[in-house]
């Protein structure tokens, strides 16, 4: 039995998300209407919610027609009325899921997927947190003005790095002067990857929004 999870232990962002379930119990069946969903789980919207750890079996089906999708349900907490109206939120349960197997690990995940790709805060924030990281440090602000105003602008740059990540993957430029912990994200795709010899080991990353990528960045400066 395995957690659905992203690669890291992290909290999944919610994205609303309406799926008829159905949570299976030793004394019959209950039918409801998920609020929102993330990796690891949903939140139901109703009157009267399930005891605290109570365990369940889920299923629903993710689209017309599709095989329906099993896996284990924990109650993890419940929002009474009173509760639901100080927080600004609809009363309900929120349901940790445990997937019954790779298939449905998998079919669970791509939905998921799907539903945070649609909502751009969600797409963000999923996005910022699974894609690998590569720290630039500049020395100056100069630096980084013409950073972003010649190398973003030409829509690649060739980056010297010990790791190498594989031809198309995503991943996002931490960008910081000298020895600051302060950085500006600006995403983008390896193109292609060096490995040898050692002094020319490194990636070609192209900007996968170059007018965004040079806004951001002039932006951060003009903040500073």
């Amino acid at each position: 039995m395995e957690d659905i999870k992203p690669p890291r232990q992290r909290r999944d962002p919610r994205v609303a998300a309406r799926l008829d379930v159905n949570l299976q119990m030793p004394k019959g069946t209950h039918n409801y209407v998920t609020d929102n969903v993330s990796y690891r789980g949903i939140y139901i919207a109703c009157e009267e919610p399930l005891s605290l750890g109570r365990l369940v079996r889920f299923c629903t089906s993710l689209r017309e027609g599709g095989d329906p999708v099993q896996m284990l349900g924990l109650v993890a907490h419940r929002v009474n009325r009173t509760e639901a109206e100080e927080a600004g939120i609809k009363p309900g349960m929120g349901l940790n899921l445990f997937a019954l197997g790779p298939d449905h690990q998998r079919a669970w995940r791509h939905f998921v997927r799907t539903a945070y790709e649609a909502d751009p805060r969600a797409r963000e924030h999923v996005r910022s947190t699974e894609f690998p990281r590569i720290r630039l440090a500049l020395p100056d602000v100069d630096a980084l003005r013409a950073f972003a105003q010649h190398n973003v602008p030409e829509g690649n740059i060739f980056l010297r790095s010990a790791d190498l990540h594989p031809q198309g993957s995503r991943v996002f430029l931490d960008l910081s002067i000298g020895r600051s912990q302060s950085a500006v994200a600006v995403e983008g795709i390896v193109m292609e990857f060096v490995e040898a010899p050692r002094q020319n080991r490194g990636m070609r990353i192209s900007f996968t929004d170059p007018d965004l990528a040079q806004s951001h960045l002039l932006a951060h400066i003009d903040a500073q």
